[in-house]
């Protein structure tokens, strides 16, 4: 180990490790109208119709599942902002 590691409290990189990779299935969403979120993620969103069902809807490219849609949310989203501050929390 060099000379300016040892002791420190710092530890050498790791040479010759098996890669680290994780593995993330589709994300699932409840929407109000099945028919015009489709329509937006692949009209918009630029996504490829996978399947479809009455069901579920799988979006995503040719190889991969993305977005599965799903019938059933009850409301509808509503962007709120309060009154006299920034519509985001990350803009002053």
């Amino acid at each position: 180990m060099p000379a300016d590691v040892v002791g420190s409290g710092l530890r050498p990189a790791a040479t010759n490790s098996p890669a680290e990779v994780a593995d993330f299935g589709a994300v699932h969403l409840e929407v109000t109208d099945l028919s015009r979120s489709t329509a937006f993620w692949t009209d918009v969103v630029g996504l490829t119709l996978r399947s479809e069902t009455p069901e579920e809807v799988h979006l995503g490219t040719r190889s991969a599942t993305l977005v599965t849609l799903h019938p059933g949310a009850r409301t509808v989203f509503t962007r709120r902002h309060a009154t006299g501050r920034a519509a985001s929390p990350f803009t002053p």
